[in-house]
């Protein structure tokens, strides 16, 4: 799944695949993750595939008010 996060402000907020320390708790076990850290917080996209289905989770961790868009095209974990 590649995903495209853009902030209210149009400003295009980049992600990660690996969840920092402090953030591990929230990890699924066998999931792919992705997180989005920016001023407003982090945004935490977890993904188990079985091969016939995905199931997606999200963790949203808000510190500031924030608007964003997020769009996702099936590529990123094939």
């Amino acid at each position: 799944m590649e995903i495209n996060i853009i902030s209210a402000e149009k400003r295009v907020i980049t992600y990660l695949i690996e969840i920092p320390g402090d953030l591990k708790h929230y990890q699924p076990k066998l999931a792919n993750n992705i997180v989005a850290t920016d001023s407003f917080g982090n945004i935490l996209f977890h993904e188990v595939n079985e091969g016939r289905f995905s199931i997606w989770t999200s963790h949203y961790l808000i510190k500031e008010d924030a608007g964003f868009i997020a769009t996702g095209v099936d590529l990123f974990f094939c």
